[in-house]
């Protein structure tokens, strides 16, 4: 296989080397389309045993979650005179973030598999 592209309507994907894909989703910039912050990108190994397909979250929305957790937690009891009231801050952005990487990891799950599916 040459090296190139093989963009789709539902992969934009690159030959890498002569056994490795990378892809992911395409991001237009018009169109509707629910974006997430964890898009999972995926690497395809042609092996002589079969395909072998990962999928990997990026490193930089889950700093940032972590980031934002920690925010949370610390400016929650640091805002609160109560510590009840200080955990209940803290819950919320807890819940937040919570909210959306359960939102988020299913949606973008479905994706991969559709997206890995040609491979």
């Amino acid at each position: 296989m040459a090296a190139g592209n093989l963009n789709s309507r539902d992969v934009r994907a690159a030959v890498v080397h002569q056994t490795q894909i990378f892809f992911r989703a395409p991001m237009p910039v018009f169109g509707f389309r629910i974006h997430t912050p964890l898009p999972i990108h995926g690497a395809a190994t042609f092996e002589a045993q079969g395909l072998h397909v990962i999928g990997r979250i990026p490193l930089g929305p889950m700093g940032f979650f972590g980031a934002w957790i920690t925010g949370w937690t610390v400016g929650g009891f640091m805002a609160a005179r109560e510590p009840l009231s200080g955990f209940g801050i803290a819950a919320v952005g807890w819940l937040f973030a919570g909210a959306m990487i359960a939102f988020s990891l299913p949606l973008e799950r479905r994706r991969f598999r559709r997206r890995s599916m040609p491979w």
